[in-house]
């Protein structure tokens, strides 16, 4: 990450055909150096609100692709699943990069309201460990990851820690549960790439950017781990097993 604007620029002095960009981060890094060179940005979030485009149907500018965005509801839905999975707990640990819990608190709040479940926040962009001993200091019994890029980045440190602690979790990518973690309910990434990889195929062939609709995510998958599940002492419901996408065991 030190290196990164070095690269950033370094990339667009290239002057490639296209430049693909994955999180808002990097669109924003990429977006600040040039406004002709196309983007094809694959996991945008709050990308109108950001300025990158105008709307979704007509872009405009130099920037499309496709947004994470889904909305709340799938949000609320994820603690809605954990609760589910782990009737008992009480406490739950949000862990959010800054950006996202902007986003989403208001509805993360709102769920745990409906469910009967208190919130402990913490900002987890720089220590994991110091982060998940204070939710144990906090009597925290269950853990929200919210988002972002450097979680994803770090997600085997992430379940490890869970596992520690002994924290069933929800997740916002299937990648944690594939990595150990308990469950997770998100857009599909491996749809969301593929389709990005199609913006960048319709630009090489000459198309604008700017009159490629931004695609929002079509496929919401919902995962289970139940090696995790049987770790920490959870019977998962057999209606929520036949409910899931995906159940690794």
């Amino acid at each position: 990450m030190e290196r990164y604007p070095e690269v950033v620029q370094e990339v667009v002095r290239s002057r490639p055909d296209v430049i693909v960009t994955g999180v808002n981060i990097n669109t924003t890094a990429v977006k600040a150096l040039t406004d002709t060179i196309p983007i094809v940005m694959f996991i945008g979030t709050d990308v109108i609100g950001q300025g990158y485009i105008k709307s979704f149907a007509k872009p405009g500018g130099n920037i499309t692709g496709l947004t994470w965005d889904v909305g709340g509801g799938t949000v609320a839905k994820r603690l809605e699943l954990l609760k589910e999975a782990a009737p008992t707990i009480s406490r739950v640990a949000v862990m959010f990069d800054p950006p996202y819990e902007k986003e989403y608190g208001a509805v993360i709040q709102s769920a745990a309201g409906s469910l009967g479940v208190s919130l402990l926040w913490f900002d987890a962009t720089d220590d994991f460990e110091r982060s998940f001993e204070a939710a144990s200091r906090e009597r925290a019994d269950a853990l929200f990851i919210n988002g972002g890029a450097r979680m994803f980045g770090r997600r085997g440190e992430v379940v490890a820690l869970a596992a520690k602690h002994r924290l069933p979790a929800a997740y916002f990518d299937v990648g944690f549960v594939a990595s150990g973690g308990l469950l997770s309910y998100a857009p599909d990434l491996v749809t969301q790439f593929r389709a990005g990889a199609r913006h960048v195929a319709r630009i090489l062939k000459g198309a604008k950017p700017g009159d490629l609709p931004v695609e929002q995510p079509t496929k919401i998958e919902f995962a289970v781990n139940l090696k995790t599940a049987k770790a920490l002492g959870l019977k998962i419901p057999k209606s929520l097993l036949l409910r899931a996408d995906r159940v690794i065991e």
